[in-house]
């Protein structure tokens, strides 16, 4: 079954990948070239804002942090807690919660496979997630003004079919999937091409009722020269 921990997961993975550039004239152009930037990138900072929408409940949660050489510092903010998770070297460190007196829970992990920011930007049978597949009715909407500088607005509809595909998930949770609708919303710098926010929503139909995924992401700062160290 796919469930809302994998839900959320392809969430982020989708927000951190689907821009990076589109100096390209076409949006689709853009979607395409777009993991250029970001795939290479080795450093980043990054502002995310989640909101969670079910009947009877909402739940928000916001992470601050950087990025490096596939090592992170990301502090989350969820329903009133903070944490922090630290990952170096091979080990990572958590503290929940994130108060000077807490203490830090230490434990091992496998060196990162690769030096970039955000890892590997391909699903599981190795499409790209700026392949055009992925994507329908991709516009462009203009331009806007963000606190970054100025940006190119890119709309598009995600095919969730596409998406469950290349996952190879099995049957009954490719068609799960399949059922859900995904929209997402780049803004890309005018000045360098680099992604300045990426919003996308996911909406999971229920017998339940209808849940909602919301996430925005700012990027900033892609390979400045940051590192990571141990608390």
């Amino acid at each position: 079954m796919v469930g809302r921990a994998k839900v959320l997961g392809l969430t982020l993975v989708l927000a951190l990948a689907l821009g990076a550039t589109a100096s390209a004239d076409t949006p689709v152009n853009a979607f395409t070239t777009a993991m250029q930037k970001t795939a290479s990138a080795k450093t980043a900072h990054v502002q995310l804002a989640q909101r969670y929408s079910a009947p009877g409940r909402t739940t928000t949660s916001n992470v601050t942090g950087t990025l490096a050489r596939g090592d992170q510092d990301l502090t989350t903010s969820s329903e009133g807690a903070e944490s922090r998770r630290v990952a170096v070297g091979q080990n990572v460190y958590q503290r929940r919660p994130n108060t000077p007196g807490a203490p830090w829970k230490t434990t091992p992990r496998s060196v990162p496979a690769s030096d970039q920011a955000f890892g590997s930007l391909t699903l599981p049978d190795g499409t790209s997630l700026g392949d055009p597949k992925l994507y329908r009715n991709v516009l462009d909407v203009g331009t806007e003004q963000l606190a970054q500088g100025p940006a190119r607005k890119i709309t598009a509809d995600v095919d969730m079919s596409a998406v469950a595909a290349a996952l190879q998930l099995p049957a009954a949770d490719r068609s799960r999937l399949g059922r859900m609708q995904a929209s997402v919303t780049l803004w890309v710098s005018t000045t360098d091409g680099s992604l300045l926010r990426h919003s996308l929503t996911i909406t999971i139909p229920g017998a339940s009722g209808t849940q909602t995924i919301e996430t925005t992401i700012d990027l900033s700062d892609l390979d400045a020269p940051v590192t990571i160290a141990a608390p």
